[in-house]
């Protein structure tokens, strides 16, 4: 009898212990009995079943367990589904040694796909007035990562607002990432009017079942200004104001003399 813990994949990289109990179902003694793994789907390093040191000698109504240990691969989860096939023999006192029925574990996959999608804008004061005003730029950039376990395929990013995105491929690993591009988008007076840039990116890919992948939004907005006043027209109005209240006090005082005076 064979089993595996735990019953499913759900990452790679993830053990799989592998135990296989061995019955002596006859009437004589069975030395040297060992394991042989007659069939594994597999992609990464074959596990190594050990016995015991009871297996050495097993009377007739006796069992060991053997155990082994595999770790799975990208292509192993990918697939879907994992088998392996063992049978187990021993050598008896007299005759040809026995050999068992095969027994076949399966352990399917049973983790989560998704993708991962982070928009940044990065705004560059092309005037150097300390805001972003019409005539600046806003650079942007998209991270897609698979945060599933299963490699994703077919990926395609849209972006409506910023037009075109250009990605270095259409397919990631468990846990890989890539950074795609858009174009630049240059603050206009339309942005200034509705105080800033929104700007909304989604992602779609599949699975290796063909299965689609619930498309990921990612949303970055950027607060835009008008153009500030001329530096000279604020200070001339600073000036100005100052002036007539300096006039003003004069005017004040001098009436107030003058009534002094009088009395």
């Amino acid at each position: 009898m064979k089993s595996a813990t735990p019953e499913t994949m759900t990452t790679v990289g993830q053990t799989l212990t592998y135990s296989f109990v061995v019955t002596n179902t006859g009437n004589v003694t069975l030395t040297d009995v060992s394991v042989d793994e007659t069939a594994f789907t597999g992609t990464g390093t074959a596990p190594v079943v050990t016995c015991p040191a009871g297996a050495a000698s097993i009377l007739p109504g006796q069992f060991v367990t053997c155990t082994a240990e595999y770790q799975t691969t990208q292509a192993d989860v990918d697939s879907g589904l994992l088998t392996n096939t063992a049978t187990a023999t021993g050598t008896p006192p007299s005759g040809e040694p026995p050999v068992s029925p095969p027994s076949t574990v399966e352990v399917p996959f049973d983790g989560t796909n998704s993708l991962g999608l982070d928009k940044r804008a990065n705004p560059v004061d092309v005037n150097g007035n300390g805001v972003i005003d019409p005539g600046d730029r806003i650079e942007w950039t998209i991270i897609v990562t698979n945060t599933g376990a299963q490699t994703v395929a077919d990926i395609v990013v849209s972006d409506p607002t910023a037009g075109a995105v250009t990605c270095p491929q259409t397919s990631l690993a468990s846990g890989a990432q890539m950074i795609c591009t858009v174009p630049a988008h240059t603050v206009t007076a339309a942005d200034v009017r509705n105080g800033q840039v929104r700007n909304v990116a989604t992602a779609t890919g599949t699975t290796p079942g063909g299965d689609p992948i619930d498309p990921p939004t990612s949303e970055t907005t950027t607060r835009v200004f008008p153009s500030p006043p001329p530096t000279l027209a604020v200070t001339g109005g600073t000036l100005s104001a100052g002036l007539l209240l300096g006039g003003l006090m004069l005017v004040v005082g001098s009436a107030l003399i003058r009534r002094r005076r009088l009395t």
